[in-house]
């Protein structure tokens, strides 16, 4: 491992430095025990039922039958794909989402394969030779095949998986929701330079998507209870606990707005039609972004006190917003109906809308920076390139090892293909006696794990598509986007590959003459 990255750093997008430490040797130790123990176990308790008669009979027999006692002992393998998924993940909704996906798809595939290869044995008759044997021995051999076909396709649904969620990133970024990003992004804007720089974006024929006040304060109080902050766990924290601590524990931004932006949505309420009365008795309106009151534990109808330098100002929360946040506008988790914090300090963040010319972008932001160079601005067009570099950097990184899980399926492919063709050398033999060519059945063997790798690799690449919209829509609340070309290359490879691996193995058998076995 430490060799690797030398041997291919020329072909890495990033610098890796690969080690193994003693808990990753514990670990995998541990997981490659209990996960083969776990998987073997169903199949070595059904092999205690094969009675002792049948190793004395000529004739081949399918012995491995699952009881349902048997099938129950998979469950200990299930759960502890569970936990290492929410392990890896650091995450248990993360975890559980990918586990739902992975073994729902397992148990659809399961389903089709098990359907599939049951029908074949019917319609065997209406076909040449070649394609008759290959349905006859797929159909009679059926956990063999299911388990190649689970193999396979399970392989290709991770590795078409990966890219399919990378082009869907990619169209929520750089074009969220047929919403164009803006150019530019500003902070740091004082209150008195507010007209001084729309003046200058006058000037300069471009114009300003939103302006908006941010005001810095802190949360003191929750339905009259004092909010407490969170301690940091040392001994082990999951994505989400780590970010209701961070958000917990942050200063608050709020702003003030008489509309929502087009960047968001009220889903929860109603928004305020008009500024605050001070004459009135009522607490001033809040709104706050969906997941912001989730993690801190907030709804409907709970009164907030914050401190803006010492003020205490209150509100009632009574509408809940959904905010696109790769529209890069100036969105805020929490904010204020206007007439409440018009007086209190603040600075103002911006963005500028779409500007195609780079010349024309590149002086407008020298001549922001020279008359206000407080203003901190932010090139909202290299940034979204810089974050896309990221993601196919992390996308390749999650493509190889998809690859090697596709490697993975090609192994077991090959061990139950040499143990198949081992297993019929005297059916071999016996068609090479009755006049079968040695083309005929090299042709049969080779249709019968074209069919295995062909629709197990279709159904598997098909299958992650429906993952990858489960994952945009529920995880990144993204919009979705799908490239044809992959399922077509992965399932064009994939074919091509097994039907090599089954080729190869079975060469050595094929070439065997029956006078050998007839002999033995």
């Amino acid at each position: 491992l430490p060799i690797l990255p030398q041997l291919v750093g020329d072909f890495l997008p990033i610098d890796i430095s690969a080690s193994i430490g003693f808990k990753s040797i514990i670990s995998s130790f541990i997981l490659a025990l209990l996960g083969s123990i776990s998987v073997c176990y169903p199949l070595i308790s059904s092999s205690l039922n094969i009675k002792p008669a049948i190793l004395f009979q000529e004739a081949r027999h399918d012995t491995i039958k699952l009881t349902p006692k048997d099938r129950l002992y998979f469950l200990p393998g299930f759960f502890l794909f569970w936990v290492i998924a929410c392990w890896q993940a650091t995450s248990i909704v993360i975890g559980s989402i990918f586990f739902a996906l992975f073994i729902g798809g397992g148990l659809i595939l399961y389903g089709i394969g098990s359907l599939v290869f049951s029908s074949l044995g019917k319609i065997a008759s209406r076909f040449s030779f070649s394609t008759r044997n290959a349905f006859l021995y797929l159909s009679r051999q059926k956990f063999a095949s299911i388990t190649c076909f689970l193999a396979l396709s399970l392989g290709s649904m991770l590795t078409s998986l990966i890219p399919s969620v990378r082009e869907s990133l990619y169209s929520e970024i750089e074009n969220p929701d047929g919403k164009t990003t803006p150019s530019l992004f500003l902070f740091d804007i004082q209150e008195d330079q507010v007209e001084g720089l729309k003046k200058v974006l006058k000037n300069s024929n471009v114009t300003s998507s939103l302006l908006s006040p941010m005001i810095t304060a802190e949360l003191r109080f929750v339905n009259g209870i004092e909010y407490k902050k969170k301690e940091k766990n040392d001994t082990y924290e999951t994505r989400e606990e780590e970010r209701t601590r961070r958000f917990t524990n942050r200063t608050m931004n709020l702003t003030y707005r008489e509309e929502p932006d087009n960047s968001e949505k009220i889903i929860k309420g109603k928004f305020w039609s008009s500024a605050y009365d001070q004459t009135s008795n009522a607490l001033p309106e809040i709104s706050i972004e969906q997941r912001f009151a989730s993690r801190l534990g907030l709804n409907m109808g709970d009164e907030l006190e914050f401190s803006v330098l010492g003020v205490p100002v209150k509100g009632k929360i009574t509408s809940i917003r959904k905010i696109r946040w790769t529209t890069f506008q100036p969105n805020f988790f929490l904010q204020f109906q206007p007439g409440v914090m018009e007086n209190a300090p603040k600075t103002y963040v911006g963005a500028i809308n779409k500007i195609d010319d780079s010349k024309l972008k590149a002086q407008l932001q020298s001549k922001i920076v020279e008359k206000f160079p407080n203003v901190s601005i932010i090139d909202v067009s290299r940034l979204v390139q810089k974050i896309s570099e990221i993601i196919n950097k992390m996308s390749w990184a999650l493509s190889f090892m998809a690859f090697l899980c596709l490697f993975a399926g090609l192994i077991v492919l090959y061990s139950i293909c040499k143990q198949q063709i081992n297993s019929r050398i005297w059916d071999i033999s016996m068609l090479k006696v009755l006049g079968a060519n040695f083309k005929d059945i090299r042709m049969s063997i080779t249709k019968e794990f074209l069919m295995i790798a062909l629709a197990a690799s279709a159904l598997g690449s098909s299958s992650s598509a429906v993952a990858s919209l489960i994952m945009s829509k529920f995880i990144f609340e993204g919009v979705f986007a799908y490239n044809i070309l992959i399922p077509i290359s992965i399932t064009t490879s994939v074919t091509m590959l097994a039907v090599v691996v089954a080729r190869q193995t079975s060469q050595k058998v094929l070439k065997i003459k029956p006078s050998m076995m007839l002999n033995n």
